[in-house]
């Protein structure tokens, strides 16, 4: 294998496929579960870090000193077989 090319933001999956929702999901449980952050506080954290510093977990580090890997690790442990199905021109294009 030469390479792999991840793709999550709708380039070469349709949003159709709604590829994030499962991620948006994990971030959510990963803050409640690991980080111990109130359910009701979730949503406005993440619209708050998003906000002063682009990403959920910019915001995480900074004030909750999480570790980067662990984070990215959980939350991208997603099942995508159950939106995606193998497209043959897609590979054949790739």
């Amino acid at each position: 294998m030469k390479a792999i090319l991840f793709d999550l933001d709708n380039t070469l999956y349709s949003p159709e496929k709604d590829l994030f929702s499962l991620i948006d999901v994990r971030i959510n449980r990963y803050m409640e579960e690991i980080v111990v952050i109130a359910p009701a506080e979730v949503d406005g954290l993440r619209r708050r870090y998003w906000k002063n510093y682009g990403a959920t977990l910019q915001g995480l580090i900074r004030h909750h000193a999480i570790n980067p890997e662990d984070y990215l690790d959980y939350v991208h442990a997603v099942d995508v077989g159950s939106r995606l199905s193998v497209d043959a021109d897609l590979r054949q294009a790739l």
